[in-house]
């Protein structure tokens, strides 16, 4: 499950939600935007913020979004559904530029049960899913789609495809106004005889558009993996660039990329096998730089066994700081830090979940806080945190 970390946290509450008294960790459980909607994803729009998910619908799931707060209510953003598939999707995945929203639908189908993408974009006003050639996201050479992105110049998707050139690599789609999209086939994305790329995370960076992902190794044995950077001004043409290593890494890998007007940057994992249970695994940043360059890494705390298998989620840089969502065996985990990866402090959640969708607001009158939406089966539970 994919979730969207859409800012960290600072200042002070000014009030708290009434209702129950707060579980452990200082949550207190809200309003969720509609009866047994499931929120997988946030992002900000204006003085909003937008939710995305699913409601239950005729044939298990519907889509559904919501703009609004907890504290001053929520309003359906109205859907138009072209396809069978879309009219199941859950939606995930938001992105915002201006007024523009982006999001991908996902429903389940056909006779392997594989994920059927459609691709929704509109405004407050309403969305509109824009039906696509069957084969720009799904068939044969189909593999994943993990990230989006949004600026004035068009929207992204990136992930995985099986190229005719190349084989299973990073891939990016891009489209100008969000209906037409089209699959890049492009060089410095694609893998090579000496390593498989992958594409994890990207953003935009006022009008360009910046991805993360790694590359792995060919050969026999377990080949190394290393991080990666990419970035376009238009999402058809790229530039690849390698991020640095921690010194003594066997593997380290580049999963999510946040940028605001203090520039990007990227969270990942770095694996050292330096003792039994699968070495130690740390959480490693990168900073941006002038024009295409990156900083040196930083790896933080804290330090896990590599049976635990983490693996970065969400990611949102607000001023200097971080929230950084992740699971860790199969269990969603969430980690405030600094913006150059010091100071590590995990929340406690107030539910154990396999995934969780976390924002930050301010709130009249409760003020600054996150908001967070753990995620079951059926239906999410939303949580505000104040003064975290």
């Amino acid at each position: 499950m994919i979730a969207a970390v859409v800012a960290a946290v600072a200042g002070a509450a000014c009030g708290t939600p009434r209702g129950p008294d707060p579980v452990p960790g200082g949550w207190r459980p809200v309003d969720a935007p509609a009866p047994q909607a499931r929120v997988l994803g946030f992002a900000r729009l204006g003085g909003d913020l937008l939710a995305v998910g699913s409601v239950p619908g005729a044939d298990g799931r519907a889509p559904g979004a919501w703009l609004g707060s907890p504290g001053a209510g929520w309003r359906a953003v109205p859907l138009q559904a072209s396809s069978g598939y879309g009219r199941q999707a859950e939606l995930t995945l938001p992105a915002v530029s201006g007024e523009r929203i982006l999001a991908l639908g996902q429903a389940f189908g056909g006779a392997h049960g594989n994920p059927r993408l459609t691709i929704w974009s509109g405004a407050a006003s309403g969305l509109v899913e824009y039906p696509q050639p069957v084969e720009l996201l799904g068939g044969p050479r189909a593999m994943a789609v993990t990230a989006s992105a949004a600026t004035s110049s068009g929207a992204l998707l990136v992930g995985q495809w099986d190229h005719e050139r190349g084989g299973p690599g990073a891939s990016a789609w891009t489209s100008p106004d969000g209906r037409e999209w089209a699959r890049v086939d492009e060089p410095a994305l694609q893998s090579t005889p000496d390593g498989q790329t992958s594409m994890r995370g990207a953003a935009g960076r006022g009008a360009e558009l910046v991805a993360v992902g790694e590359v792995r190794g060919a050969g026999s044995g377990s080949p190394r993996t290393d991080p990666l950077a990419w970035s376009s001004v238009d999402g058809r043409g790229w530039r690849r660039a390698p991020l640095g290593v921690p010194e003594g890494a066997a593997n380290t890998s580049a999963e999510r990329i946040a940028c605001d007007t203090a520039g990007c940057v990227a969270v990942g994992v770095t694996v050292r096998y330096d003792g039994p249970d699968g070495g130690t695994q740390r959480f490693v940043c990168w900073q941006s730089g002038p024009g295409d360059a990156w900083g040196a890494p930083v790896s933080g705390e804290p330090a896990m066994t590599g049976s635990q298998l983490p693996e970065v989620a969400g990611l949102v840089a607000d001023g200097d700081r971080l929230l950084v969502a992740a699971t860790a065996n199969g269990r969603a985990r969430l980690w405030s830090t600094d913006r150059r990866c010091g100071n590590w402090r995990e929340l406690t959640l107030p539910e154990e979940s396999r995934g969780i969708a976390v924002a930050v607001a301010d709130q009249p009158p409760w003020g600054r806080g996150v908001l967070l939406a753990t995620i079951a089966r059926d239906a999410s539970r939303l949580w505000w945190l104040g003064n975290a």
